[in-house]
């Protein structure tokens, strides 16, 4: 399958930037963050903001100087966070960011297949809370029929989507998809994290938005989960793909 494409990431990298300095700034509108850096027109800030045109270097550069850290956010993502690798890293590149959240887990990885499998298992096991395997069931949430355990369980604070595990999962949620392995558990767990994006609960309200404007429109579209999780649906309850 292919990557998503590059200019959507620069639209979106471009926008998050835009808004993680304005909030730095304090400041309210384009016109506002245009006059800070010296023009006094709308004209550029207006389209950063949009993400129809994408920094230089050279502005990257200037902004920095006056908002430390900017810089990283638009090479890596917010906090630092490698947001944009895994969105549009190549596939074999993703193991990586996946082993960010929980790094002893990579052993498992080292034994073959099979360690791959139980490495899957593992992870989804770390995000939902014991109490809650028993009820779960992905086609009554895939259906709207169910909350999302994993959404729940950060809302009571059993455990806590941070943004290493949001970029984690998204990692997760793309390897899966190639090799439609394990797809069913993936989206449900990319849908725990979307959920609390919808809350602004991972990175703040407005850059949760635009990531879940992203992940629903674009990264979905890149990667049809529909088809996936039609052959997902076929898994029984006790196939150990499932993790249950």
């Amino acid at each position: 399958m292919p990557r998503p494409r590059r200019s959507r990431i620069n639209q979106l990298r471009t926008q998050v930037w835009y808004e993680v300095i304005r909030a730095k700034l304090k400041k309210e509108t384009a016109y506002e963050m245009d006059a800070e850096f010296g023009t006094g027109t709308d004209r550029h800030w207006y389209k950063y903001r949009a993400g129809t045109r994408v920094p230089t270097k050279a502005t990257l550069a200037a902004v920095e100087r006056v908002c430390p850290g900017s810089r990283s956010v638009f090479d890596q993502g917010p906090g630092g966070v490698r947001l944009w690798q895994a969105l549009a890293s190549p596939h074999i590149e993703l193991w990586d960011l996946i082993d960010l959240s929980f790094p002893k887990l990579q052993e498992l990885r080292r034994v073959g297949l099979a360690g791959i499998a139980q490495y899957a298992i593992e992870f989804e096991r770390r995000l939902i809370p014991q109490q809650y395997k028993s009820k779960l069931d992905y086609i009554d949430h895939a259906k709207g029929l169910q909350r999302n355990a994993i959404y729940l369980a950060h809302t009571t604070e059993e455990i806590s989507l941070t943004p290493e595990i949001a970029v984690s999962v998204i990692a997760f949620w793309r390897l899966c998809s190639l090799v439609l392995f394990n797809m069913l558990s993936a989206d449900y767990l990319l849908s725990g994290v979307m959920a609390a994006m919808s809350h602004g609960e991972i990175f703040g309200p407005e850059i949760d938005e635009l990531l879940r404007k992203y992940l629903n429109d674009q990264l979905r579209e890149e990667y049809p989960v529909d088809h996936n999780l039609k052959d997902a649906y076929s898994l029984s309850s006790d196939n150990p793909m499932t993790g249950f």
